[in-house]
């Protein structure tokens, strides 16, 4: 079940990026970049050799450089400190392919990483969990794909579009789906086709989904990231909603977007931030007074 939430509050927001969320655009690289490894642990390192194409294991290090980056900047230590790991899988108790989650320092923010063949997103939330996804606008089996993903009503929506329309419709359907189950901790191992999202309305829309004890219940809103993607962000239902018009553009009223850089090597931007932040962010390397 899928319904409009409330509005709450004045635009200015990527199509309405939930008021406590920070996300972070990322330019990904298919060469390996020494800054990027430089903050990689001896593990990450490890993995991005593993991949068949090289390209990929770039792509991979630069994105997860990143997201140490973002992490650190918010908790006052350098990016190379923070320790990631993952919590249990709250469907099937697995510690394999449970969220991830910031094992040190100690901390209350929850995360999220997606991210296409050229380019991320990483965003962070202070409080509780938060699912982003992005997928580059591409040819699909939509048919194929549609019934293992599609609930019966977001197919006969689908049916009914021209073939341009019924792939960015299947898009915005499946970052929605991923960016849910992503933020309730299970990704997409479960069955998407009992996760109604909606693809008719424009976010936000609220989605009603389960796993474990967590949430039931979320707000998804859809990320204008850049174009030829389609973007969409989840987080608990309840959370302070900006509801922006895109064809105002971003007006920047409550949130900041503009090319903040922080710690030396990357090329993150900041698309989508509070209004006032969450309070002074202390340079690397210093913690926050706790």
């Amino acid at each position: 079940m899928t319904t409009p939430p409330g509005k709450g509050g004045p635009a200015g927001g990527p199509a309405g990026a939930p008021a406590d969320v920070e996300v972070w655009s990322v330019p990904l690289s298919d060469e390996p970049d020494d800054r990027d490894l430089a903050v990689l642990d001896a593990a990450e390192r490890a993995r991005m050799r593993r991949y068949v194409r090289a390209t990929d294991g770039s792509r991979f290090a630069a994105g997860r450089a990143a997201t140490r980056r973002v992490l650190g900047r918010h908790l006052g230590v350098p990016a190379a400190a923070v320790r990631i790991g993952r919590r249990r899988c709250p469907g099937c108790g697995s510690p394999r392919h449970g969220p991830p989650v910031v094992v040190w320092p100690e901390t209350s923010l929850g995360f999220s990483f997606s991210g296409t063949s050229v380019h991320a997103l990483v965003a962070v939330a202070p409080n509780g969990p938060v699912g982003v996804d992005i997928e580059a606008v591409r040819e699909l089996d939509i048919g194929g794909l549609g019934g293992r993903c599609l609930s019966p009503a977001e197919a006969r929506h689908l049916a009914g579009l021209d073939p341009a329309a019924r792939a960015r419709a299947f898009l915005r359907a499946w970052t929605r789906k991923e960016a849910v189950t992503k933020a309730a901790g299970v990704g997409v191992a479960t069955d998407l086709r009992a996760v109604h999202v909606s693809p008719e309305l424009p976010g936000p829309v609220e989605v009603s989904f389960r796993a474990g004890s967590g949430p039931g219940r979320w707000t998804v809103t859809d990320l204008v990231v850049r174009p030829g993607t389609v973007a969409a962000l989840a987080r608990p239902a309840g959370t302070p909603t900006l509801v922006d018009d895109p064809s105002e553009g971003h007006a920047g009223r409550e949130l900041w977007h503009h090319g903040e850089r922080f710690e030396p090597g990357g090329g993150e931007t900041l698309l989508a931030r509070p209004a006032g932040g969450w309070g002074a962010v202390p340079p690397p390397g210093e913690k926050h007074a706790r």
